[in-house]
């Protein structure tokens, strides 16, 4: 059987090939006689194919010019959100914490051997705990049901037995002196460590010249490891100004010496929610924010007229800060601060 194809189908056909087989073009503009023409321009097949196969890179030259977003701080730390007025008792208050049970403030005051547990609502006192004489005592912090002090030179008192008249008292010696200044007491409860922030010696190491040292304590060993956890530089400082859009006074700080005048951590807490180390000095009248590696991540200038001389820094388990201050022959108070 024959069949036969109308010549007007194969020529159909053919041009449909030939349109196919046509390297892609790209429409282009050019004026012919004074009008704006449409064109179309081919595309050599191997310009098209490079496309298609150019890879995406994964970085670019300027990504170190990115800059991340800025530190915000959770905290109106220039408007308290309510003000504790202590009793006369309490004028010189240095370390705070949270109780064991954590329902109330408990601090101390220089000098004094003494526990007392603060009202967090109206900040009477709701109990005194007496543990030792008269001694330079520095800080305080609750660990499951005791309660930890340490003093200016370095020994760490364990308090337990609180609820009693007399509790039980254990002194840890450890290698550092009163030249350290030990001032701050913290407890890093993911690791059962107690941090002790310095005031004044940073070490012996020649490397730690020019530095603020944090130790740690470790509770399950009852030792103090012979290196600082973190030492913070003014080369460090420095750094961070530069890269921050910070007030020339934080700069003034640290562009000079590094010396008792400019920076020496007086109080030290752990964030609950972050896990970031928070360092109040009264020298200078700084905030300082560490990460759990020790990067300094914020550094603000605190508000003489509100930290005369701030000695005392807690978290709720919620997040909020608690920040005492010294009244300097007036009543002490304790600031808080709610997360925003």
């Amino acid at each position: 059987m024959k069949i036969t194809v109308p010549a007007f189908f194969l020529l159909a056909c053919l041009q449909s090939c030939l349109l196919s087989c046509q390297p892609p073009t790209t429409e282009t503009k050019t004026t012919i006689d004074g009008k704006i023409v449409e064109m179309e321009q081919d595309i050599p097949p191997v310009v098209e194919q490079a496309k298609k196969e150019a890879p995406v890179p994964d970085t670019y030259e300027d990504d170190e010019k990115i800059v991340p977003p800025a530190y915000r701080l959770p905290y109106n730390i220039f408007q308290p959100d309510k003000t504790l007025k202590l009793p006369k008792k309490l004028t010189e208050i240095s370390g705070l914490s949270l109780s064991p049970d954590q329902q109330k403030l408990i601090a101390i005051n220089d000098e004094q051997g003494i526990v007392f547990f603060i009202n967090k609502v109206t900040g009477k006192i709701d109990k005194e705990l007496k543990f030792k004489k008269r001694g330079d005592y520095e800080g305080i912090e609750a660990v499951d049901t005791s309660v930890y002090v340490v003093k200016s030179n370095g020994n760490i008192l364990r308090i337990t037995d609180t609820g009693k008249k007399k509790p039980e008292v254990k002194v840890f010696h450890t290698k550092l002196n009163s030249k350290y200044n030990v001032e701050g007491l913290a407890y890093d409860r993911s690791n059962r460590e107690l941090l002790l922030a310095c005031k004044g010696k940073p070490g012996e190491d020649e490397q730690l010249k020019g530095t603020r040292s944090i130790y740690k304590f470790d509770l399950r060993e009852e030792e103090l490891f012979n290196q600082p956890i973190y030492s913070i530089s003014r080369k460090e400082i420095g750094n961070y100004l530069k890269k921050k859009n910070v007030a020339e006074e934080l700069v003034d700080i640290f562009s000079s010496n590094f010396d008792s005048n400019s920076f020496g951590p007086s109080g030290i807490a752990i964030h609950p929610l972050t896990g970031e180390i928070y360092i109040i000095s009264s020298v200078g009248k700084l905030l300082l924010i560490l990460s759990d590696s020790g990067e300094i991540k914020f550094i603000e200038k605190l508000d003489p007229q509100i930290f005369m001389q701030p000695e005392g820094i807690c978290f709720d388990t919620d997040g909020t800060m608690y920040i005492s201050t010294e009244g300097k022959n007036k009543r002490g108070k304790i600031y808080r601060f709610y997360q925003n």
